[in-house]
């Protein structure tokens, strides 16, 4: 058993190097996700829009709502996926450090401007949906 604690306290190289490998897919992984949710969503709410944009106007605002709503929900879920990508890049430095190796594992915040863009498309959907419902009352 006092073995077993040893090696979990000073574990062996090639262990650390199968731990790097696995955190570096990871963090490649995370990095693609953050690249393409934002293109996805965009496509998906504009197919949606489309869709109902010949429609009565009240299918139109409710339309944009679930757009909106769905933008939320890929905002959480972004934001998730970037702490997790952060987590990975800190192990895997710390694991180079244990093996000495340069550090080559670094936070890159070039997807930054996608996550701003699903932002604000989400508060125009979510804006633009009520500009559509009070045009339908007024005109009434």
């Amino acid at each position: 058993m006092l073995q077993d604690n040893d090696n979990k306290a000073n574990p062996e190289a090639e262990t650390l190097r199968v731990q790097l490998v696995e955190l570096n897919n990871r963090s490649r992984w995370y990095g693609s996700q953050l690249w393409q949710l934002p293109f996805a969503f965009l496509a998906v709410t504009g197919l949606s829009i489309a869709t109902f944009i010949d429609k009565k106007p009240l299918f139109l605002a409710l339309a944009l709502f679930v757009c909106s709503i769905f933008g939320l929900c890929i905002c959480i879920h972004m934001r998730g996926i970037l702490d997790g990508e952060k987590r990975d890049v800190k192990d895997l430095q710390d694991i180079e450090n244990l093996l000495k190796l340069p550090k080559s594992a670094k936070l890159k915040k070039y997807t930054k401007p996608l996550w701003v863009t699903v932002f604000l498309f989400t508060i125009f959907y979510f804006i633009f949906s009520f500009v559509v419902l009070i045009s339908i009352f007024c005109k009434k």
